[in-house]
């Protein structure tokens, strides 16, 4: 593997992430320039843009025919979401669940992976299963956005720490220096966007090179390389959003990118592929029911204790150490 290769893929990483956060801060400004509630900015914008990555991977693999790729690292990404990441944060502060994510949000999530499996059994994911799965993520955010109004103050004490209490405020045409905030911010949009697609491309070539270099198949790289690399803007936010206090955001960030990683992201790559996904049957018999091991595992704990603690946490640090190591070494 030459130096230049790895150079390509530590450029587009850092391409992907960078463009990820001119995205989400430029949507998420708006959003609130039009005077959407911090709730839902809070679940739909910042939980989709923190999955632009594996959005602009997913559709630029689909469209490559590299359907190895696309599931395994939306795969690999919510493994590492639900393990190391939410592990790591309850490492920092034992993360309490309330009753609405109990109730709602992790059961959906376990659904959500087990409609995935039922969907992938036959070996593909079609177009009509790519528009299953997004009405899915449209009905989900609808009631979720419903139900959500009773949190939506930490959303905004989250939002106005992230972005200044200026930006909470009911926007409109009639405010001063609207159009020219109006236009600078769908220029950042745009800028986020195309950094996103160069990126997304660069990263891609340069992975497909490593995984041949290595003897590797695509599917393992998807779920390694890629999944943690793409990974890292929820690790960001979720970490800081624990560190600030912010623990609800922080659960509710990482539950709402790995449900739309499926509903989402999954389903525009589906309806993107031609003709359709292909899914492995090492997804299928490994990767797919250890995505939902570890998500129900996580339902029964909070269930049981509406806690995650430090020693529970660390737990789960091990196992998706243990996890990626084995695949690592397997390959």
């Amino acid at each position: 593997m030459s130096v230049t290769t790895l150079a390509f893929f530590l450029l587009g990483l850092t391409g992907l992430l960078g463009g990820a956060e001119l995205l989400l801060r430029a949507a998420s400004r708006l959003a609130a320039l039009f005077g959407m509630r911090p709730i839902i900015i809070g679940l739909a914008v910042v939980s989709l843009g923190t999955s632009a990555p594996e959005l602009f991977i997913a559709v630029t693999a689909a469209t490559e025919n590299r359907s190895d790729l696309v599931l395994g690292n939306i795969v690999g990404t919510n493994i590492f979401n639900l393990s190391f990441i939410l592990g790591a944060s309850a490492c920092l502060r034992p993360l309490p669940l309330h009753s609405l994510s109990l109730r709602f949000d992790l059961p959906v999530m376990v659904t959500s992976g087990v409609l995935l499996w039922i969907l992938g059994w036959d070996g593909t994911l079609s177009g009509l299963d790519g528009l299953t799965l997004l009405a899915g993520a449209v009905i989900y955010t609808l009631i979720r956005v419903d139900l959500g109004r009773r949190e939506s103050k930490a959303f905004r004490r989250a939002y106005i720490a992230e972005f200044g209490k200026a930006a909470t405020g009911i926007k409109g045409p009639t405010t001063p220096h609207f159009f020219p905030t109006l236009l600078r911010q769908l220029l950042w949009l745009a800028i986020g966007i195309g950094i996103l697609s160069i990126s997304a491309d660069t990263l891609l070539a340069s992975s497909i090179e490593i995984a041949r270099f290595w003897g590797i198949t695509e599917t393992v790289i998807g779920l390694t390389a890629l999944a943690i690399g793409t990974s890292l803007p929820e690790l960001a936010t979720t970490l800081l959003a624990t560190w600030r206090g912010e623990r609800d955001v922080a659960i509710g960030n990482l539950i709402g990118s790995s449900l739309y990683n499926i509903l989402a992201i999954l389903a525009v790559a589906s309806l993107a592929a031609t003709p359709a996904l292909a899914v492995s049957s090492d997804i299928l018999r490994r990767d797919i029911p250890v995505m939902l091991g570890i998500a129900g595992l996580c339902w029964l704990t909070f269930f049981g204790q509406h806690t995650l603690s430090r020693t529970e946490g660390a737990l789960l640090v091990v196992s998706a150490s243990g996890y990626f190591t084995m695949l690592a070494v397997s390959t």
